[in-house]
């Protein structure tokens, strides 16, 4: 890797949240990837009326980072589930990763860690 020295501050905590902050700041300063976190949840909302209602967001089982890598003019879809070291994955997110390995994405999951091994094993560039 390019920027070793800029690894080595975001090593050593464990909370999922905490993993997800490190591998899109980490994402969002190399050149060649384009990234954004992936939400899903439910809000609870008022109606003018008085009552409530929920809505739901985003799309379960996709992954918690998505974007793409791009080098050359080419772009290819970038995904990662961030799990907290020993978190498993959903069968939805499973699927999900799969598919997407199937389709000639990059696509994994893991903590931070497992994301630089991740980045090296496929050989993407971590140009700053």
């Amino acid at each position: 890797m390019n920027n070793k020295m800029s690894i080595q501050k975001y090593r050593g905590t464990t909370s999922e949240a905490t993993e997800q902050r490190k591998c899109l700041e980490y994402l969002t300063r190399l050149r060649n990837f384009t990234v954004w976190r992936n939400n899903t949840g439910v809000g609870k909302y008022d109606n003018k009326d008085g009552s409530k209602r929920f809505v739901r967001y985003g799309v379960v089982g996709l992954s918690d980072i998505m974007g793409s890598y791009h080098k050359d003019r080419v772009a290819v879809p970038f995904y990662f589930e961030v799990k907290k070291k020993g978190g498993r994955l959903t069968s939805l997110q499973r699927d999900f990763i799969q598919a997407s390995l199937d389709n000639g994405c990059y696509a994994h999951h893991g903590d931070f860690d497992d994301l630089l091994k991740y980045i090296e094993y496929e050989g993407l560039d971590t140009s700053l």
